[in-house]
């Protein structure tokens, strides 16, 4: 998932085996750069829906770009440049390669929940170690 222009494009992890699946005919993609993405969400609507599937409010804080200038120039600039113009990605073109891409709520449905509170519950555990 990566900002672009306050919005984000997802492929999920079906973007991965669309790749793999359309290797099989390498003529068609020697040479070609395709940006795929399933879906297109703003930060704040990511936050909702990750929120809705774990149970749990999840508000978007968006933090200043000076305050992330202020740790790193690269890492402003990066930011600056993901929601100035950010990644463009043809989510058409995604299906047509890869009809079966999840969008971003299929995911959370089928495994991107429990990956994610799973990641919380570990962080909490190793929190607590400390």
């Amino acid at each position: 998932m990566a900002i672009a222009s306050r919005r984000s494009a997802s492929a999920g992890p079906s973007g991965s085996c669309s790749v793999a699946r359309e290797t099989a005919r390498p003529e068609e993609w020697i040479g070609r750069a395709v940006s795929l993405a399933a879906d297109e969400l703003t930060p704040v609507q990511v936050a909702e829906a990750i929120g809705a599937a774990l149970g749990v409010p999840l508000p978007y804080v968006q933090i200043p770009i000076e305050a992330i200038r202020g740790l790193s120039e690269d890492f402003a600039y990066a930011n600056q440049w993901l929601n100035e113009r950010g990644y463009r990605a043809d989510i058409a073109a995604t299906r047509r390669i890869h009809p079966a891409a999840m969008d971003f709520h299929t995911w959370l449905e089928r495994t991107g929940a429990a990956q994610i509170s799973a990641f919380l519950d570990s962080a909490r555990t190793t929190g607590q170690d400390a």
